[in-house]
Protein backbone atom coordinates (compact mmCIF):
# COMPACT_ATOMS: atom_id res chain seq x y z
CA UNK A 1 0.00 0.00 0.00
CA UNK A 2 1.25 3.49 -0.54
CA UNK A 3 1.99 5.18 2.72
CA UNK A 4 1.87 9.63 2.39
CA UNK A 5 5.65 10.97 3.53
CA UNK A 6 6.14 11.96 7.01
CA UNK A 7 5.11 15.69 7.40
CA UNK A 8 7.10 18.89 7.27
CA UNK A 9 10.18 19.36 9.25
CA UNK A 10 11.21 21.12 11.74
CA UNK A 11 10.09 17.88 14.47
CA UNK A 12 9.46 18.56 18.20
CA UNK A 13 9.08 15.16 19.60
CA UNK A 14 7.29 15.31 23.19
CA UNK A 15 7.86 12.40 25.51
CA UNK A 16 11.12 10.44 25.71
CA UNK A 17 10.37 7.33 26.48
CA UNK A 18 10.86 4.37 24.28
CA UNK A 19 8.82 5.19 21.76
CA UNK A 20 10.20 8.48 21.33
CA UNK A 21 13.57 8.17 22.27
CA UNK A 22 12.88 5.83 18.92
CA UNK A 23 11.22 9.20 17.40
CA UNK A 24 14.32 10.82 18.01
CA UNK A 25 16.85 8.53 16.37
CA UNK A 26 14.31 7.77 13.04
CA UNK A 27 13.66 11.69 12.45
CA UNK A 28 17.54 12.53 12.64
CA UNK A 29 18.32 9.51 10.27
CA UNK A 30 15.28 10.90 8.04
CA UNK A 31 16.12 15.20 7.63
CA UNK A 32 19.16 15.75 10.62
CA UNK A 33 19.43 16.33 13.75
CA UNK A 34 19.21 20.08 13.50
CA UNK A 35 15.60 19.71 12.16
CA UNK A 36 14.80 17.71 15.25
CA UNK A 37 13.95 18.56 19.10
CA UNK A 38 12.74 16.85 22.26
CA UNK A 39 10.69 17.54 25.35
CA UNK A 40 10.10 15.15 28.33
CA UNK A 41 8.92 16.34 31.71
CA UNK A 42 10.92 14.01 33.84
CA UNK A 43 13.57 15.77 35.30
CA UNK A 44 15.23 12.60 36.75
CA UNK A 45 19.08 11.50 36.67
CA UNK A 46 18.55 9.31 33.88
CA UNK A 47 16.61 11.75 31.62
CA UNK A 48 19.27 14.34 31.78
CA UNK A 49 21.81 12.11 30.59
CA UNK A 50 19.41 11.21 28.01
CA UNK A 51 19.17 15.23 27.49
CA UNK A 52 23.19 15.32 27.07
CA UNK A 53 23.41 12.36 24.92
CA UNK A 54 21.00 14.06 22.23
CA UNK A 55 22.67 17.30 22.65
CA UNK A 56 25.91 16.11 21.58
CA UNK A 57 24.45 14.65 18.65
CA UNK A 58 22.63 17.74 17.84
CA UNK A 59 19.25 17.62 18.94
CA UNK A 60 17.59 20.57 20.86
CA UNK A 61 16.29 18.88 23.93
CA UNK A 62 14.79 20.31 27.50
CA UNK A 63 13.40 18.60 30.65
CA UNK A 64 10.37 20.46 32.90
CA UNK A 65 7.91 22.61 31.94
CA UNK A 66 6.26 21.94 28.61
CA UNK A 67 7.64 24.05 25.69
CA UNK A 68 6.41 27.62 25.21
CA UNK A 69 4.04 28.83 22.41
CA UNK A 70 7.00 30.30 21.30
CA UNK A 71 8.83 27.36 21.08
CA UNK A 72 6.57 25.13 19.87
CA UNK A 73 5.89 28.01 16.79
CA UNK A 74 9.63 27.19 15.80
CA UNK A 75 8.61 23.74 14.58
CA UNK A 76 5.83 22.49 12.52
CA UNK A 77 5.16 18.84 13.16
CA UNK A 78 5.00 17.12 16.97
CA UNK A 79 5.77 13.50 16.84
CA UNK A 80 3.99 12.88 20.40
CA UNK A 81 4.69 9.29 22.65
CA UNK A 82 1.43 6.78 23.06
CA UNK A 83 1.02 7.92 27.11
CA UNK A 84 0.27 11.81 26.20
CA UNK A 85 -3.23 12.04 25.50
CA UNK A 86 -4.52 14.65 22.84
CA UNK A 87 -6.42 16.72 25.94
CA UNK A 88 -2.74 16.92 27.14
CA UNK A 89 -2.39 21.24 27.07
CA UNK A 90 1.15 20.82 25.15
CA UNK A 91 -1.22 18.85 22.24
CA UNK A 92 -4.10 21.04 22.40
CA UNK A 93 -2.04 24.39 22.17
CA UNK A 94 0.20 22.62 19.36
CA UNK A 95 -2.87 22.19 17.29
CA UNK A 96 -4.08 25.63 18.19
CA UNK A 97 -1.06 27.36 16.33
CA UNK A 98 -1.05 24.67 13.06
CA UNK A 99 1.02 21.78 13.91
CA UNK A 100 0.65 18.10 12.53
CA UNK A 101 0.18 16.12 15.09
CA UNK A 102 0.91 12.58 14.92
CA UNK A 103 2.33 9.34 17.09
CA UNK A 104 5.19 7.57 16.93
CA UNK A 105 3.00 4.56 15.36
CA UNK A 106 1.93 6.85 12.61
CA UNK A 107 5.65 8.18 11.89
CA UNK A 108 7.01 4.71 11.97
CA UNK A 109 4.60 3.67 9.18
CA UNK A 110 5.23 6.51 7.02
CA UNK A 111 8.49 5.83 7.12
CA UNK A 112 8.78 2.25 6.88
CA UNK A 113 8.18 0.39 3.11
CA UNK A 114 7.85 -3.06 5.45
CA UNK A 115 4.20 -4.47 4.71
CA UNK A 116 2.52 -4.82 8.09
CA UNK A 117 0.22 -6.92 9.88
CA UNK A 118 -1.53 -5.06 13.06
CA UNK A 119 -3.01 -6.26 15.72
CA UNK A 120 -5.35 -4.38 17.64
CA UNK A 121 -7.96 -5.46 20.59
CA UNK A 122 -8.61 -5.19 24.13
CA UNK A 123 -7.12 -8.44 25.40
CA UNK A 124 -4.96 -11.37 23.44
CA UNK A 125 -3.14 -8.98 21.40
CA UNK A 126 0.88 -10.12 22.84
CA UNK A 127 -0.54 -13.60 22.37
CA UNK A 128 -2.07 -13.29 18.69
CA UNK A 129 0.83 -11.00 17.42
CA UNK A 130 3.26 -13.97 18.72
CA UNK A 131 1.51 -16.83 17.23
CA UNK A 132 1.75 -14.99 14.30
CA UNK A 133 5.37 -13.90 14.10
CA UNK A 134 5.95 -17.45 14.99
CA UNK A 135 4.15 -18.69 11.80
CA UNK A 136 5.61 -16.46 10.00
CA UNK A 137 9.35 -16.99 11.17
CA UNK A 138 8.78 -21.22 10.45
CA UNK A 139 7.71 -20.42 6.76
CA UNK A 140 11.26 -19.06 6.67
CA UNK A 141 10.11 -15.08 6.49
CA UNK A 142 12.65 -12.42 8.16
CA UNK A 143 9.87 -11.23 11.01
CA UNK A 144 9.65 -8.48 13.35
CA UNK A 145 7.37 -7.71 16.39
CA UNK A 146 6.89 -4.05 17.09
CA UNK A 147 5.34 -1.44 18.74
CA UNK A 148 3.24 -1.38 21.73
CA UNK A 149 4.92 -4.30 23.05
CA UNK A 150 6.85 -5.42 26.00
CA UNK A 151 8.92 -7.80 23.24
CA UNK A 152 9.79 -5.64 20.46
CA UNK A 153 11.10 -2.40 19.89
CA UNK A 154 8.74 0.49 18.60
CA UNK A 155 7.87 0.76 15.05
CA UNK A 156 9.90 3.62 14.39
CA UNK A 157 13.13 1.31 14.95
CA UNK A 158 12.45 -1.61 12.69
CA UNK A 159 14.48 -2.14 9.97
CA UNK A 160 14.04 -2.22 5.93
CA UNK A 161 15.78 -5.75 6.17
CA UNK A 162 12.72 -7.14 6.78
CA UNK A 163 10.28 -9.16 5.30
CA UNK A 164 7.18 -7.72 7.28
CA UNK A 165 6.61 -6.35 10.42
CA UNK A 166 3.63 -8.03 13.06
CA UNK A 167 2.74 -4.58 15.21
CA UNK A 168 0.69 -4.81 18.04
CA UNK A 169 -1.38 -1.43 18.26
CA UNK A 170 -2.89 0.07 21.24
CA UNK A 171 -5.64 2.62 21.23
CA UNK A 172 -3.22 5.53 22.66
CA UNK A 173 -1.52 5.00 19.54
CA UNK A 174 -4.01 4.97 17.11
CA UNK A 175 -5.71 8.44 18.76
CA UNK A 176 -2.59 10.15 16.77
CA UNK A 177 -2.85 7.72 13.63
CA UNK A 178 -4.35 10.16 10.44
CA UNK A 179 -3.40 7.49 7.68
CA UNK A 180 -2.51 4.50 8.89
CA UNK A 181 -3.89 1.41 6.85
CA UNK A 182 -1.87 -1.87 7.77
CA UNK A 183 -2.01 -4.45 4.83
CA UNK A 184 -3.62 -7.06 6.89
CA UNK A 185 -5.86 -6.03 10.19
CA UNK A 186 -6.68 -8.21 13.34
CA UNK A 187 -9.33 -7.24 15.62
CA UNK A 188 -8.71 -9.85 18.87
CA UNK A 189 -12.01 -8.10 20.56
CA UNK A 190 -13.29 -5.08 22.46
CA UNK A 191 -14.53 -4.84 25.90
CA UNK A 192 -14.17 -2.53 28.59
CA UNK A 193 -10.58 -0.55 28.99
CA UNK A 194 -8.69 2.79 29.27
CA UNK A 195 -11.86 4.26 30.00
CA UNK A 196 -10.37 7.06 32.14
CA UNK A 197 -8.52 7.96 29.03
CA UNK A 198 -11.20 7.91 26.62
CA UNK A 199 -14.57 8.40 28.80
CA UNK A 200 -16.76 5.75 26.53
CA UNK A 201 -16.67 2.43 25.08
CA UNK A 202 -17.94 4.44 22.05
CA UNK A 203 -14.54 6.44 21.34
CA UNK A 204 -12.62 4.04 22.79
CA UNK A 205 -14.36 1.60 19.89
CA UNK A 206 -13.86 4.45 17.42
CA UNK A 207 -9.96 4.59 18.05
CA UNK A 208 -9.55 0.64 17.47
CA UNK A 209 -12.17 1.48 14.41
CA UNK A 210 -9.39 3.79 12.65
CA UNK A 211 -6.59 0.58 12.37
CA UNK A 212 -9.17 -1.00 9.62
CA UNK A 213 -11.83 2.37 8.38
CA UNK A 214 -10.66 5.91 6.79
CA UNK A 215 -13.16 7.39 5.38
CA UNK A 216 -14.16 5.39 2.06
CA UNK A 217 -10.54 3.44 2.31
CA UNK A 218 -10.47 -0.09 4.81
CA UNK A 219 -8.08 -2.32 5.15
CA UNK A 220 -7.18 -4.71 2.26
CA UNK A 221 -7.75 -7.97 4.78
CA UNK A 222 -9.65 -7.83 8.41
CA UNK A 223 -9.24 -10.97 10.59
CA UNK A 224 -11.90 -10.43 13.25
CA UNK A 225 -13.41 -12.10 15.95
CA UNK A 226 -17.40 -13.10 14.44
CA UNK A 227 -18.79 -13.46 18.54
CA UNK A 228 -18.11 -10.07 18.96
CA UNK A 229 -20.89 -7.34 18.30
CA UNK A 230 -18.34 -4.85 17.73
CA UNK A 231 -16.18 -6.84 15.58
CA UNK A 232 -19.34 -7.79 13.45
CA UNK A 233 -20.33 -3.68 12.71
CA UNK A 234 -16.70 -3.44 12.04
CA UNK A 235 -16.54 -6.22 9.39
CA UNK A 236 -19.64 -4.92 7.22
CA UNK A 237 -18.01 -1.75 7.32
CA UNK A 238 -15.06 -2.99 6.01
CA UNK A 239 -16.88 -4.91 3.50
CA UNK A 240 -18.32 -1.76 2.33
CA UNK A 241 -15.30 -0.51 1.38
CA UNK A 242 -13.76 -3.04 -0.20
CA UNK A 243 -12.31 -4.78 2.10
CA UNK A 244 -12.05 -9.05 2.62
CA UNK A 245 -12.79 -10.18 6.21
CA UNK A 246 -12.23 -13.56 7.46
CA UNK A 247 -14.16 -14.41 10.55
CA UNK A 248 -13.66 -16.22 13.52
CA UNK A 249 -15.18 -17.76 16.67
CA UNK A 250 -18.32 -20.00 17.44
CA UNK A 251 -20.89 -18.58 15.10
CA UNK A 252 -21.60 -20.81 12.57
CA UNK A 253 -20.96 -18.15 10.23
CA UNK A 254 -17.40 -17.87 11.40
CA UNK A 255 -15.10 -19.11 8.56
CA UNK A 256 -12.45 -20.43 11.10
CA UNK A 257 -15.18 -21.94 13.76
CA UNK A 258 -14.31 -23.35 16.69
CA UNK A 259 -15.69 -26.94 17.40
CA UNK A 260 -13.77 -28.08 20.55
CA UNK A 261 -11.56 -27.31 23.14
CA UNK A 262 -10.51 -28.99 26.16
CA UNK A 263 -7.31 -28.23 28.14
CA UNK A 264 -5.68 -28.72 31.82
CA UNK A 265 -3.12 -26.10 33.43
CA UNK A 266 -0.59 -27.32 30.53
CA UNK A 267 -1.77 -28.36 27.31
CA UNK A 268 -4.90 -27.69 25.38
CA UNK A 269 -6.01 -29.51 22.36
CA UNK A 270 -8.32 -28.15 19.81
CA UNK A 271 -10.40 -28.32 16.51
CA UNK A 272 -10.70 -25.66 14.06
CA UNK A 273 -13.10 -26.02 10.86
CA UNK A 274 -11.16 -23.63 8.08
CA UNK A 275 -12.20 -22.89 4.65
CA UNK A 276 -10.04 -25.89 3.66
CA UNK A 277 -11.07 -28.25 5.96
CA UNK A 278 -10.67 -28.93 9.99
CA UNK A 279 -7.52 -28.49 11.61
CA UNK A 280 -6.47 -30.26 14.77
CA UNK A 281 -3.61 -29.15 16.81
CA UNK A 282 -2.25 -29.30 20.20
CA UNK A 283 -0.48 -26.20 22.26
CA UNK A 284 0.79 -25.34 25.16
CA UNK A 285 -1.41 -22.16 25.41
CA UNK A 286 -4.67 -23.93 27.92
CA UNK A 287 -8.21 -21.91 28.12
CA UNK A 288 -11.02 -21.23 25.61
CA UNK A 289 -10.01 -17.82 25.09
CA UNK A 290 -6.25 -19.35 23.84
CA UNK A 291 -8.17 -21.12 21.52
CA UNK A 292 -9.40 -17.82 19.85
CA UNK A 293 -6.59 -16.44 19.82
CA UNK A 294 -4.95 -19.71 18.14
CA UNK A 295 -8.15 -19.68 15.70
CA UNK A 296 -7.10 -16.04 14.86
CA UNK A 297 -3.87 -16.69 13.87
CA UNK A 298 -4.62 -19.63 11.54
CA UNK A 299 -6.86 -17.16 9.69
CA UNK A 300 -3.78 -14.39 9.54
CA UNK A 301 -1.19 -17.33 8.45
CA UNK A 302 -3.81 -18.26 5.69
CA UNK A 303 -3.75 -15.00 4.24
CA UNK A 304 -0.41 -14.22 4.04
CA UNK A 305 -0.02 -17.85 2.53
CA UNK A 306 1.85 -19.70 5.31
CA UNK A 307 1.18 -23.76 4.54
CA UNK A 308 -1.07 -25.23 7.09
CA UNK A 309 1.21 -27.85 7.95
CA UNK A 310 4.22 -25.21 8.90
CA UNK A 311 1.19 -23.33 10.67
CA UNK A 312 0.15 -26.08 13.02
CA UNK A 313 3.62 -26.84 14.16
CA UNK A 314 4.65 -23.57 14.62
CA UNK A 315 1.40 -23.10 16.96
CA UNK A 316 2.21 -26.43 18.56
CA UNK A 317 5.62 -25.32 19.87
CA UNK A 318 4.67 -21.78 20.76
CA UNK A 319 4.93 -21.32 24.17
CA UNK A 320 3.33 -18.15 24.43
CA UNK A 321 4.82 -14.57 25.17
CA UNK A 322 6.31 -14.18 28.76
CA UNK A 323 4.25 -13.54 31.71
CA UNK A 324 0.65 -15.01 30.32
CA UNK A 325 -0.23 -18.44 31.64
CA UNK A 326 3.42 -18.91 32.76
CA UNK A 327 4.06 -21.36 35.05
CA UNK A 328 6.98 -21.08 37.55
CA UNK A 329 8.07 -24.85 38.02
CA UNK A 330 10.72 -26.12 41.26
CA UNK A 331 8.93 -29.20 41.55
CA UNK A 332 6.71 -28.07 44.04
CA UNK A 333 3.45 -30.37 44.05
CA UNK A 334 1.17 -27.65 43.11
CA UNK A 335 1.35 -24.99 40.10
CA UNK A 336 2.37 -21.64 39.94
CA UNK A 337 1.17 -19.36 37.08
CA UNK A 338 1.82 -15.39 36.11
CA UNK A 339 -0.51 -13.79 33.92
CA UNK A 340 -1.05 -10.59 32.47
CA UNK A 341 -4.64 -10.45 32.94
CA UNK A 342 -5.34 -6.88 34.20
CA UNK A 343 -9.28 -6.31 32.66
CA UNK A 344 -12.40 -8.05 34.27
CA UNK A 345 -13.01 -9.95 30.70
CA UNK A 346 -9.65 -10.84 30.79
CA UNK A 347 -9.35 -11.76 34.52
CA UNK A 348 -12.11 -13.81 34.23
CA UNK A 349 -11.34 -15.74 31.08
CA UNK A 350 -7.37 -16.31 32.63
CA UNK A 351 -9.33 -17.73 36.33
CA UNK A 352 -12.19 -19.05 34.02
CA UNK A 353 -8.95 -21.35 32.07
CA UNK A 354 -7.04 -22.27 35.55
CA UNK A 355 -10.21 -23.41 37.73
CA UNK A 356 -11.51 -25.91 34.48
CA UNK A 357 -8.08 -27.06 34.01
CA UNK A 358 -7.53 -27.56 37.24
CA UNK A 359 -8.43 -31.17 39.29
CA UNK A 360 -12.05 -30.92 40.61
CA UNK A 361 -11.85 -30.37 44.39
CA UNK A 362 -8.40 -29.13 44.47
CA UNK A 363 -7.61 -25.12 46.03
CA UNK A 364 -7.15 -22.50 43.87
CA UNK A 365 -5.06 -19.27 45.60
CA UNK A 366 -5.65 -15.95 43.80
CA UNK A 367 -3.17 -13.17 44.68
CA UNK A 368 -4.18 -9.86 43.12
CA UNK A 369 -2.47 -6.29 43.43
CA UNK A 370 -3.33 -3.94 40.91
CA UNK A 371 -2.23 -0.03 40.77
CA UNK A 372 -4.35 1.83 37.68
CA UNK A 373 -5.73 5.34 36.37
CA UNK A 374 -9.06 6.48 37.53
CA UNK A 375 -11.76 4.50 35.39
CA UNK A 376 -10.11 1.36 35.55
CA UNK A 377 -13.00 -1.14 36.91
CA UNK A 378 -10.75 -2.06 40.42
CA UNK A 379 -14.13 -2.95 42.50
CA UNK A 380 -14.93 -5.49 39.54
CA UNK A 381 -11.23 -7.43 39.59
CA UNK A 382 -11.85 -7.68 43.25
CA UNK A 383 -15.15 -9.18 42.91
CA UNK A 384 -14.10 -11.32 39.57
CA UNK A 385 -10.67 -12.68 41.88
CA UNK A 386 -12.94 -13.69 45.15
CA UNK A 387 -15.16 -15.15 42.96
CA UNK A 388 -12.97 -17.83 41.33
CA UNK A 389 -10.58 -18.21 44.29
CA UNK A 390 -10.98 -20.56 47.27
CA UNK A 391 -8.14 -18.09 49.25
CA UNK A 392 -7.94 -14.44 48.21
CA UNK A 393 -4.77 -12.69 48.73
CA UNK A 394 -5.28 -8.93 47.74
CA UNK A 395 -1.76 -6.52 48.00
CA UNK A 396 0.07 -3.64 46.14
CA UNK A 397 1.23 -3.25 42.98
CA UNK A 398 3.20 0.14 41.29
CA UNK A 399 1.85 0.54 38.19
CA UNK A 400 3.10 4.26 36.44
CA UNK A 401 3.07 5.91 39.94
CA UNK A 402 -0.98 5.85 40.73
CA UNK A 403 -1.22 5.22 44.79
CA UNK A 404 -1.28 1.70 45.31
CA UNK A 405 -3.20 1.24 48.57
CA UNK A 406 -7.00 3.56 47.42
CA UNK A 407 -6.21 1.18 44.45
CA UNK A 408 -6.34 -2.15 47.22
CA UNK A 409 -9.24 -0.66 48.83
CA UNK A 410 -11.61 -0.72 45.45
CA UNK A 411 -10.45 -4.21 44.70
CA UNK A 412 -11.51 -4.92 48.73
CA UNK A 413 -14.44 -3.36 48.38
CA UNK A 414 -15.37 -5.71 45.27
CA UNK A 415 -14.15 -8.69 47.23
CA UNK A 416 -16.82 -8.37 49.48
CA UNK A 417 -19.55 -8.44 47.23
CA UNK A 418 -18.91 -11.31 46.24
CA UNK A 419 -19.57 -14.90 47.69
CA UNK A 420 -16.02 -16.81 47.89
CA UNK A 421 -13.05 -17.99 50.11
CA UNK A 422 -10.86 -16.08 52.74
CA UNK A 423 -9.92 -13.18 51.75
CA UNK A 424 -6.58 -11.60 52.90
CA UNK A 425 -4.98 -8.32 52.68
CA UNK A 426 -1.11 -8.47 52.83
CA UNK A 427 0.57 -4.85 51.86
CA UNK A 428 3.88 -6.29 50.99
CA UNK A 429 3.63 -7.56 47.36
CA UNK A 430 6.61 -10.25 47.94
CA UNK A 431 5.20 -11.22 51.39
CA UNK A 432 1.90 -11.87 49.91
CA UNK A 433 3.34 -13.91 47.38
CA UNK A 434 5.36 -15.82 49.99
CA UNK A 435 2.00 -16.72 51.49
CA UNK A 436 0.34 -18.09 48.91
CA UNK A 437 3.21 -20.21 48.12
CA UNK A 438 3.56 -21.48 51.13
CA UNK A 439 -0.04 -21.62 51.55
CA UNK A 440 -1.58 -23.51 49.13
CA UNK A 441 -2.81 -27.25 49.40
CA UNK A 442 -0.88 -30.44 47.34
CA UNK A 443 -2.35 -30.38 43.98
CA UNK A 444 -3.74 -26.91 44.06
CA UNK A 445 -2.75 -24.02 41.86
CA UNK A 446 -1.57 -20.56 42.69
CA UNK A 447 -2.56 -17.47 40.24
CA UNK A 448 -0.87 -14.47 40.42
CA UNK A 449 -2.56 -12.25 37.33
CA UNK A 450 -2.17 -8.33 36.43
CA UNK A 451 1.44 -7.60 36.02
CA UNK A 452 2.85 -10.77 33.54
CA UNK A 453 6.45 -10.37 32.72
CA UNK A 454 6.67 -6.51 33.74
CA UNK A 455 10.09 -6.02 35.33
CA UNK A 456 9.56 -3.23 37.79
CA UNK A 457 7.48 -1.25 39.75
CA UNK A 458 7.12 2.77 40.65
CA UNK A 459 5.75 3.57 43.71
CA UNK A 460 5.44 7.22 43.64
CA UNK A 461 5.44 9.30 40.10
CA UNK A 462 8.39 11.09 41.39
CA UNK A 463 10.04 7.98 42.72
CA UNK A 464 12.68 5.65 40.97
CA UNK A 465 11.25 2.19 39.20
CA UNK A 466 11.91 -0.93 41.73
CA UNK A 467 12.93 -3.78 40.23
CA UNK A 468 9.96 -6.35 40.83
CA UNK A 469 9.27 -9.02 38.09
CA UNK A 470 6.46 -11.15 39.88
CA UNK A 471 8.08 -14.49 37.63
CA UNK A 472 11.52 -14.09 39.51
CA UNK A 473 9.93 -13.47 43.24
CA UNK A 474 8.02 -16.50 42.89
CA UNK A 475 10.63 -18.65 41.62
CA UNK A 476 12.59 -17.47 43.92
CA UNK A 477 10.17 -17.78 47.22
CA UNK A 478 9.88 -21.55 45.49
CA UNK A 479 14.05 -22.01 45.51
CA UNK A 480 13.56 -21.08 49.53
CA UNK A 481 11.28 -23.93 50.13
CA UNK A 482 12.98 -26.08 47.32
CA UNK A 483 15.64 -28.06 49.44
CA UNK A 484 13.85 -28.80 52.81
CA UNK A 485 11.00 -29.85 50.96
CA UNK A 486 12.95 -32.42 48.47
CA UNK A 487 11.78 -30.74 45.30
CA UNK A 488 14.09 -29.36 42.72
CA UNK A 489 15.49 -25.65 41.78
CA UNK A 490 13.40 -22.99 39.35
CA UNK A 491 15.12 -22.35 36.18
CA UNK A 492 16.24 -18.54 35.86
CA UNK A 493 13.26 -16.55 33.85
CA UNK A 494 14.04 -16.21 29.98
CA UNK A 495 11.89 -13.12 28.41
Amino acid sequence: MSRPQIPAPPFLVAGLGRAGQAAVRALCAAVGPELVSAWDADTGRAMRRLQQRLEVKGVRAWLGPPPRDTELRCGRSLVKSPGIPFDEPLIQRARAIGLHVLDELELGWRLSRVPMLAVTGTNGKSTVAGLIKAVISAAGYRVELAGNTEFGPPLSAVSESHDCVVCEVSSFQLEGCDHLLPEIGVLTNLTPEHLGRHGTMARYGECKRRLFVRGGFAVPHAVVDADDPFACALAKEVARRGGKVTRVGLAEEADYRLEAVQWDLRRARIAVRTPSGHVGLDTALPGAYNARNIALALATADLVGIEPETSIDAISAYEGPPGRFEHIDAGQPFSVIVDFAHTPDGLEQFLSAVRSGMTPGTQLTVVLGFAARPGTALRELGRLARQFSDHLILTTCGFQGFPPLPCLSEMLRGARTADGGEVEVILDRRRAIGRAVRSVAVGGAVAIPGRGALPAMLNDRRGIAVPFDDREVAREILNELAAPAGWGVAKPISS
